[in-house]
């Protein structure tokens, strides 16, 4: 299948299965997506635009586990439980977001805007996030991993 130019409002497609599917500048708009394999979609090689964005979306229990997905947008969404280690979204958004459980191991998270997201655990040692975008007093749980203490 090839998803060219569409737009899914409010669908659910939980579990579905995308094996093989190409997806080019698609839009997920109050979608129900949980548990899906993202990496089984066949990513184009070179991605010159964001090929997908959710909007107001729960991606509950997926799986974006090593995906070269540069300019990614998830915003307004539940993403619980999401794996998203080693992956590539330099210049993408999270943005208003709740990420609680989500995974982010030797993830490339260079110049993501995190503006309003929560709730999500990124180990500054062990990810890029240079230039990545936080609201202040979210941006406190970067300082979790060090073993320190915060006061007012």
């Amino acid at each position: 299948c090839h998803f060219l130019e569409c737009d899914f409002s409010n669908c659910n497609l939980s579990l579905v299965s995308l094996q093989d599917c190409r997806l080019n500048e698609v839009v997920f708009k109050q979608c129900k997506l949980l548990g899906i394999d993202w990496t089984r979609v066949r990513w184009p090689s070179i991605a010159l635009d964001s090929q997908v964005v959710f909007e107001q979306s729960v991606l509950n229990d997926s799986s974006f586990f090593a995906l070269q997905l540069q300019g990614l947008k998830i915003i307004e969404c539940r993403c619980k439980d999401v794996d998203f280690t080693q992956g590539d979204f330099n210049a993408g958004s999270f943005s208003h977001s709740d990420l609680s459980g989500s995974l982010f191991s030797r993830t490339n998270l260079s110049g993501v805007d995190f503006s309003e997201a929560s709730n999500y655990r990124i180990d500054i040692e062990n990810n890029n996030i240079k230039g990545a975008k936080f609201s202040r007093f979210e941006a406190v749980r970067l300082l979790e991993g060090f073993d320190i203490e915060l006061v007012d």
